[in-house]
């Protein structure tokens, strides 16, 4: 889990019952469900969310991964 920069929402990453990775975008307002939920990829890995402030990048990679996802 993340804080996306000075806004109210947070990211979290995962997996879903299928054994995908997935990313959630809350608001912290009202976490009873997400804004966003969706697929990255099928890797093992865990996924790490690291946040760009300056940029406004989420970037999502795993450990000893070779590719990095950015958004």
């Amino acid at each position: 889990m993340t804080w996306l920069g000075n806004s109210q929402n947070l990211v979290t990453c995962g997996f879903s019952k299928l054994s995908e990775r997935q990313y959630g975008i809350w608001d912290t307002r009202d976490m009873s469900k997400p804004l966003v939920l969706k697929k990255l990829d099928d890797y093992a890995g865990i996924p790490y969310p690291f946040f760009d402030d300056d940029l406004n990048v989420l970037y999502v990679a795993g450990k000893g991964e070779t590719a990095v996802s950015f958004f």
